[in-house]
């Protein structure tokens, strides 16, 4: 739990402006975000929401910059679909509608497409939150 409240620091730091301008997350970004995406998956229900409101609150604040962590961030964030708990699963289904919003559809999308077929390990959920875009068609039976 102290290392997420680290990086909250860290974030606030960034995100406060600096001689009337804010801080370039590009500079940043690349070395804070592998090492919090990589607890994601193994944190406790406590640490995940609290992850997802630095994620909420900081991260969606990059905006279009957020591209460049795009890859990492869906990638973890996909691990919480499989969760029990329905505020995680809701909190990450409304970051990533921010998400998509942020970067716009195509990004969005051809990341999770890359996801199922680059990383085994999110194939399934990545499947999962895909079938929710894809429409169920009904079809009359022939006799």
């Amino acid at each position: 739990m102290l290392a997420l409240e680290v990086y909250g620091k860290i974030f606030e730091k960034l995100n406060t402006p600096s001689n009337g301008r804010r801080r370039p997350w590009g500079n940043f970004i690349g070395s804070l975000s592998p090492g919090l995406f990589v607890y994601y998956q193994f944190a406790k229900e406590e640490e995940k929401l609290l992850f997802l409101k630095i994620i909420g609150t900081h991260y969606l604040a990059m905006g279009k910059e957020i591209v460049y962590t795009l890859n990492g961030l869906i990638g973890c964030l996909l691990t919480g679909l499989d969760e029990q708990n329905s505020d995680i699963i809701k909190m990450t289904q409304d970051i990533f509608e921010e998400l998509e919003k942020k970067v716009g559809t195509r990004a969005f999308m051809g990341v999770l497409w890359q996801m199922v077929l680059t990383t085994p390990k999110v194939r399934t959920y990545t499947l999962k939150f895909l079938l929710q875009f894809i429409p169920i068609l009904e079809f009359e039976r022939v006799a």
